[in-house]
């Protein structure tokens, strides 16, 4: 058995010597030496907890690969629109598909990218699935009323850059982009960059496009979780405002970064977007990553059993104590009906 304790080992052996210490002068001097023991055992198990025993570290077998894909997802408002798989949110189809797409490429580093009126790192490269899960929940759409209008073509200086970066840093790894989008633009730009450059850094990815050309209705967000969000009204017509998919972008960016378009709409279905990710790279990193099994559960255990003891005796001396009082102060308390009065008090020490 091996110890790895959580704090330096004289943190923990030099309070527990003391405690025992303590305990046993203590219960030598006492009538209740029983209960002297059962806390000088206890300090005993609080320290071995603290130590953390295990078994000595073994090699387990673990998957490394050389892929580093980045989500590249679009926090528009029209990105809410209830058009996905019947009346969802577009979003909840998104963070669907990103944590289907992160479990199909085992071993692989992930960051996410968002983009409303500027481009953010929501999450840098990690190879930790559950943190990329845990920022797909969090992430929300922009704040309605500070939309100036978008366009999805605004990640492409970002990525370049960050790719072209990346590259240099590690060659010997590939870069893998989805572009997560309904590819709607609310503003104009006839000199609108493309993503040709993109393409010549990255090893491949996709395009996935959400929304319907029916389109659906937008629920605006204010930063305030709440059960339901009004609509949002167009200011042009005083109605509802809908948000349609625009294929013809989404397929001119597919096309651009030489990726594949996979329209979704709905969950299931999501090996298509894999069909341009080679991910052959996969390796087996056993010799990487050591593993122990912790023990220190069979202690805590212990523990608890004399913390629990403990607290029954704690309880039983003070209703004797209570008790004690005379008339009826003490016996109006409920937990003393069961107490025979002929009980001796045996929760003091002379």
């Amino acid at each position: 058995m091996r110890f790895h304790p959580i704090v330096p080992a004289f943190v923990v052996i030099v309070p527990a010597a003391v405690g025992v210490v303590v305990c046993t002068v203590a219960g030598w001097r006492s009538r209740r030496r029983l209960a002297w023991l059962r806390r000088a055992l206890a300090v005993v198990l609080l320290a071995l907890v603290a130590a953390r025993p295990g078994s000595a570290p073994r090699q387990a077998g673990g998957l490394g690969s050389d892929l580093d894909v980045y989500f590249v997802i679009d926090r528009t408002a029209s990105m809410v629109a209830e058009d996905h798989d019947g009346s969802r949110p577009r979003f909840d189809g998104v963070r669907a598909d990103v944590v289907a797409i992160a479990r199909a490429l085992p071993g692989a580093r992930f960051s996410l990218v968002g983009f409303d009126n500027d481009v953010q790192t929501m999450l840098p490269l990690v190879s930790d699935v559950t943190a990329l899960v845990n920022a797909v929940d969090v992430m929300r759409p922009e704040v309605t009323a500070y939309s100036t209008g978008s366009s999805p073509r605004l990640p492409v200086a970002y990525l370049q850059e960050t790719m072209t970066t990346s590259t240099d840093d590690e060659p010997d790894r590939r870069r893998i982009v989805f572009l997560v989008t309904d590819g709607e633009a609310t503003v104009t730009a006839p000199d609108a960059p493309t993503f040709d450059a993109v393409a010549d850094v990255i090893d491949g990815g996709a395009v996935l496009g959400y929304g319907s050309t029916t389109g659906g209705r937008m629920r605006g967000w204010d930063g305030v979780e709440r059960t339901a969000q009004p609509f949002i009204i167009d200011p042009e017509t005083g109605e509802e405002a809908v948000s349609r998919i625009d294929e013809r972008e989404l397929e001119a960016m597919a096309d651009e970064l030489d990726v594949p378009y996979v329209h979704r709409e709905g969950p299931g279905g999501i090996r298509a977007a894999l069909t341009a990710v080679d991910a052959s790279g996969r390796q087996a990193t056993g010799a990487e990553l050591p593993v122990r099994d912790d023990r220190g559960w069979v202690f805590a255990l212990a523990l608890l059993t004399l913390v629990l003891w403990e607290a029954a005796v704690v309880a039983r001396d003070v209703t004797q104590a209570m008790a004690a009082f005379p008339g009826d102060a003490g016996r109006s308390w409920p937990l003393l009906r069961w107490r025979s009065p002929a009980r001796p008090l045996d929760g003091v020490d002379p």
